[in-house]
């Protein structure tokens, strides 16, 4: 049972940590795919985790004073919201690619009583609690959109679909593509800020020891969001040693979520 009284009756959207969202990206294929989980950002409010055609779209879900606020729309009541989840409301990004919240993510999830029996167990001589890297793999704060991306050689602009995923910044040059022309590892980023240096309107630079990218788009909030999960994810992962190129694990995971 869901354990905050306000939402009693959402409980079929489940209450979740936030790494079990993942589960809608890597298990679940379905576009619409959806649940309730606590807010780490804004503790005491929600986040609803939906799955989209690209990727896990997070949209915040918080009360001030008796009214809840989802999105871009206000509810005077809990009744009114949870109407608005019943009629399996259409949420749309700063890509214009639509999405419907069709398929709420259960709370209790029927489990066949089917075991593998144990033939060897032992202990590894890290205790992975211990191991600062341990949990490093569960962080899914990823995002996907259009962006302009400066030529390095012919200094023109060209559209890009930009991925990034784990610590990994991929470049496609359409969003229906498996595999990336360009690939690079985050950790090895030298700077993430915003840059007028081409007078193109939301420019940001992603700066490598090699290398420069410079990127834009006409929209601010995905700017915005662009900038602040890659400042976030350079800091996330500094303690990393990265490696001279990216890891093939890695790449094949890029891949396999691009699919």
């Amino acid at each position: 049972m869901c354990k905050y009284p306000i939402l009693m009756e959402l409980e079929r959207h489940s209450c979740q940590s936030v790494w079990i969202s993942s589960n809608l990206y890597v298990n679940l294929k379905s576009p619409g795919t959806y649940l309730l989980r606590d807010s780490q950002s804004n503790p005491g409010s929600y986040t609803v985790s939906v799955r989209t055609n690209h990727g896990i779209t997070h949209i915040p879900l918080y009360k001030e004073g008796l009214c809840y606020f989802f999105g871009k729309l206000k509810f005077i009541t809990t009744a009114r919201l949870l109407s608005h989840f019943d009629r399996h409301p259409i949420i749309a990004g700063p890509t214009g690619s639509s999405t419907s919240l069709k398929y709420p993510y259960p709370i209790n999830i029927i489990e066949p009583p089917i075991y593998e029996p144990i033939v060897l167990q032992s202990e590894a001589e890290i205790i992975p609690s211990k191991n600062q890297h341990y949990l490093r793999d569960f962080f899914i704060g990823n995002k996907e959109s259009c962006l302009m991306k400066l030529s390095r050689w012919k200094k023109v602009w060209k559209k890009r679909w930009v991925v990034t995923w784990k610590h990994s910044l991929s470049f496609f040059r359409h969003s229906s593509d498996s595999h990336p022309i360009k690939f690079y590892d985050i950790r090895q980023a030298t700077e993430i800020d915003w840059d007028d240096t081409y007078s193109m309107p939301n420019s940001f630079r992603i700066k490598f020891p090699d290398k420069t990218f410079y990127l834009y788009t006409s929209d601010d909030d995905d700017a915005r969001q662009w900038v602040d999960l890659m400042q976030y994810k350079l800091q996330h992962y500094s303690e990393e040693i990265p490696t001279s190129k990216p890891s093939q694990s890695l790449m094949a995971d890029v891949a396999a979520a691009a699919t």
